[in-house]
């Protein structure tokens, strides 16, 4: 009995050494990074802006002026002058950019009248200026009823950055710029379509 005594208590020592060396301080998962096409890109890098403010969206540099309300017979938008310049060596797409109101995911939408065009690339050394015109989000100016856009509200730019290899899924830089809660009073106490 003395012997089989012995051995359990043996036995017993040797668990707790093998443990102890096997456990450190360290974790035991894998430090090899996930593969790129598993991350998110930037999911949460939203950089604030100040209108009349140059600010970097990606490559290029944008200023917005402060938005103004202006309407026709299809109802109210918000309206500004906006200016993105290029100084990089490559041409770059435009940002684009909506209308956000609190609660809502959806952005609004642009006029196609705006002279501002998002869907232009930018040449190197050069900018893409006009004025841009923004729609409640909802609003399809088809004469139906205009949603009412919460606060706080934001214009929003959004775009893609590469990296100089082009070996990286591209990052979407966001930014944003706060609209005084005033004005998207006025926006959403202009009246209805007829």
């Amino acid at each position: 009995m003395g012997r089989s005594r012995n051995r359990c208590i043996a036995g017993v020592v040797a668990a707790i050494a093998v443990s102890s060396c096997s456990s450190s301080g360290e974790s035991d998962q894998p430090t090899t990074p996930p593969p790129v096409h598993t991350v998110q890109p930037n999911a949460g890098n939203v950089t604030q802006a100040t209108f009349g403010f140059a600010t970097a969206v990606g490559d290029l540099t944008v200023t917005a002026t402060a938005p103004v309300l202006g309407s026709d017979d299809g109802g109210p938008w918000l309206t500004m002058t906006v200016r993105a310049e290029n100084r990089s060596p490559n041409e770059i797409q435009s940002p684009q950019f909506e209308l956000h109101c609190k609660g809502n995911p959806a952005g609004g939408a642009s006029i196609p009248s705006a002279t501002f065009d998002v869907n232009k690339p930018v040449p190197s050394l050069s900018t893409n200026e006009g004025t841009l015109t923004l729609l409640v989000p909802g609003d399809d100016r088809l004469g139906g009823s205009r949603p009412v856009c919460a606060t706080p509200a934001t214009l929003v730019a959004t775009t893609l950055s590469f990296d100089n290899q082009g070996a990286s899924p591209p990052k979407r830089v966001r930014v944003e710029w706060p609209v005084p809660d005033d004005l998207v009073d006025r926006l959403n106490a202009a009246p209805q379509p007829a």
